[in-house]
């Protein structure tokens, strides 16, 4: 990111994204890539930007749900000392957002010119697809959660 020259560098990203996509094909999509999909289809947004709005926002919903494997996943991200008296799924969530901040991708979705009637259409097409990307069926309260977090980055 620093630097768009440094070859090897852009080697080991293309190869991280690789491996990513291997991952997703093996064991299937989160819901921030079914929310991604909407703000890429509606607004034209690259996925990986999409990713960074919603990523901290599912991560907290599915904490505060209480999805096993996010406490498994918050428990082994790395992230420096000064966050280690966070518990994990805090510390997993601020370090992700200072890198947002870091690569300058944080911008708030209104400036996309997202709306709350483009959040409602978008949070019913990612209820609607769901079992598409993560396999189960979405419930009411499920929609509403999704427009939550997309307004959370407004």
């Amino acid at each position: 990111y620093a630097d768009g020259k440094d070859l090897k560098a852009r080697e080991m990203m293309a190869w991280a994204d690789t491996l990513a996509g291997i991952s997703i094909t093996m064991a299937g999509a989160s819901l921030g890539h079914a929310m991604a999909h909407p703000l890429g289809a509606y607004f034209n947004m690259p996925h990986g930007l999409a990713l960074a709005y919603v990523t901290p926002g599912t991560i907290r919903y599915l904490h505060d749900t209480g999805v096993d494997k996010i406490h498994s996943l918050a428990q082994h991200f790395a992230v420096g000392e000064d966050l280690q008296p966070l518990p994990p799924t805090p510390r997993a969530m601020a370090a992700i957002e200072r890198l947002i901040a870091r690569i300058n991708l944080k911008t708030p979705l209104r400036e996309w010119k997202v709306t709350d009637k483009t959040v409602v259409a978008m949070s019913q097409t990612v209820a609607e697809r769901l079992p598409f990307i993560i396999g189960r069926k979405a419930r009411p309260e499920d929609t509403e959660a999704i427009a939550n977090i997309y307004r959370q980055v407004m």
